[in-house]
């Protein structure tokens, strides 16, 4: 089921919300590690505002994609820190076929409405082009308007759902958009391992 949803996020551009960012970034840099494990060519983007390099960032795969990774090295990796103020055009003359922005949040953080869509068009050209482009926002930081614009351009919607009752966190993921599929009408329970997230297949039987 997982390995199915990160095929799909690797094309077209893929958008994966959450209210506090941190599962949401896992999952975009898991989608990475997934798109490597293919020998894809992958460039990760890091906001100079976030703080942190991507050397710092997790590659977490999926069960068994450690095993699908070349041998040989053959997949290459590259990493872009973005000022706040540059314009996203310029990748479309770098070489990748998926592009990993898990900091996008703090790049649009404090943007008007028109940079924002500018910033979305400058994504949805490149992935025109046959390339992918997953990116990790937290939804506080949007209003309805440009968040709804957001949904309406990418081809996959991903939103991370945490519910906390007791003591117990329970993670869920919803995904109201995945490119070629019909909507999903449940919610994937989901648990954190150290080789990323993996989808609670218990709750699918029956």
């Amino acid at each position: 089921m997982l390995d199915e949803i990160l095929l799909k996020m690797i094309s077209g551009v893929s958008l994966i919300e959450e209210e506090f960012g941190t599962v949401n970034r896992i999952l975009a840099m898991q989608a990475g590690a997934y798109a490597l494990s293919l020998g894809k060519e992958v460039c990760y983007l890091t906001s100079e505002e976030s703080g942190s390099s991507q050397k710092d960032q997790p590659m977490l795969p999926p069960t068994g994609a450690q095993k699908q990774l070349p041998e040989n090295g053959g997949s290459k990796t590259s990493s872009v820190v973005i000022g706040s103020g540059a314009s996203l055009s310029f990748l479309k003359k770098m070489s990748f076929d998926v592009a990993v922005f898990p900091y996008f949040s703090n790049y649009i953080f404090g943007k008007s409405e028109v940079e924002i869509i500018e910033a979305m068009r400058a994504i949805r050209n490149i992935a025109l082009s046959g390339r992918g482009f997953v990116v990790a926002l937290e939804t506080p930081i949007l209003s309805r308007q440009n968040l709804a614009f957001l949904r309406s351009v990418s081809d996959n919607v991903l939103i991370i759902q945490v519910s906390i009752n007791a003591d117990r966190i329970t993670r869920m993921l919803y995904v109201p958009k995945l490119k070629g599929t019909l909507p999903m009408d449940k919610l994937l329970k989901f648990t954190m391992e150290e080789d990323g997230i993996q989808i609670d297949t218990r709750e699918l039987v029956g």
